[in-house]
């Protein structure tokens, strides 16, 4: 609001999205996205002429009735969100694998076992020679 307000003082005549944001020092893309979110809030008004659009200021008591602390974003929340997912399944797959090598080590013992008392108590054919 403050840039338009200078755009206009300084120019004479309303700034368009361009302006405000070469004004700002910032991308034209977030120059459009904050403008169109004011607009959207009831502070801006953005009239499409024929070559751009201009930006008006339509209600500045809007702005006093925003809130002013920042909330997290969702897409923050998602991120993290996604983040403590991965740990818990990465932390049951290591579960999984550590049984896993629990019961690797069991079936081999166990395969030994009864090799062994399968070769003791089977007969040499060539003993009986």
């Amino acid at each position: 609001m403050a840039a338009v307000r200078l755009f206009l003082h300084s120019k004479g005549r309303p700034p368009s999205v361009r302006d405000i944001s070469e004004m700002l020092g910032i991308s034209s893309e977030m120059g459009h996205y904050l403008c169109n979110r004011l607009a959207g809030l009831g502070v801006l008004e953005v009239v499409e002429g024929a070559f751009e659009e201009r930006i008006y200021l339509k209600d500045h008591l809007r702005l006093e009735e925003l809130p002013r602390e920042e909330k997290v974003s969702t897409l923050e929340a998602e991120v993290q969100r996604l983040k403590e997912e991965r740990e818990k399944r990465q932390q049951e797959i290591e579960r999984l694998q550590t049984a896993q090598g629990g019961k690797k080590k069991e079936l081999f013992s166990d395969l030994e076992r009864q090799l062994k008392e399968g070769l003791k108590k089977k007969k040499n054919p060539l003993d009986a020679l």
